[in-house]
């Protein structure tokens, strides 16, 4: 809808489509447990401790008919389904975010679980934000799909 009213009055806008690869899958744990102790989220100590021993000691099984695997550790992300990792997996995207937007100027960030989306006013600026993106993301352990 914004591109579309931007074209009706003939404001040239331009949009950066964003999709971060097996977002859940790969959130640096570590990053994340101190992003939470930051003032800006100011959670508790205590909260973040129960958070991480939850997270920390998942054990998961692959169960087919009546065969069962051993139990496996589950190292990176956040665990899918379980009702704490979307809030989560956003405290750190939001993060991720807030350093992608130092020094922005002109642009809106539209975000949906994994789907990003930036538009901007000029293509220099959308060159800008692709590169501020991929900086951020690769810094925090975060993978940008570059596949079609």
């Amino acid at each position: 809808m914004i591109l579309e009213k931007c074209w009706e009055w003939g404001i040239d806008k331009y949009a950066l489509f964003i999709d971060l690869q097996k977002a859940f899958h790969i959130v640096n744990r570590s990053l994340l447990w101190r992003i939470l102790q930051e003032n800006y989220y100011d959670v508790p100590a205590k909260l973040v401790s129960v958070i991480r021993n939850v997270d920390s000691h998942c054990i998961s099984k692959v169960r087919t008919q009546k065969v069962e695997s051993a139990g496996f550790n589950i190292e990176p992300g956040v665990r899918q389904g379980d009702v704490l990792s979307p809030l989560l997996f956003m405290i750190f995207t939001d993060k991720c975010i807030r350093e992608v937007r130092i020094g922005a100027s002109g642009e809106e960030t539209l975000l949906y679980t994994n789907d990003v989306v930036v538009v901007a006013n000029t293509r220099a600026d959308i060159q800008d934000v692709a590169k501020r993106w991929w900086k951020t993301m690769n810094e925090n352990g975060m993978k940008i799909n570059t596949q079609g």
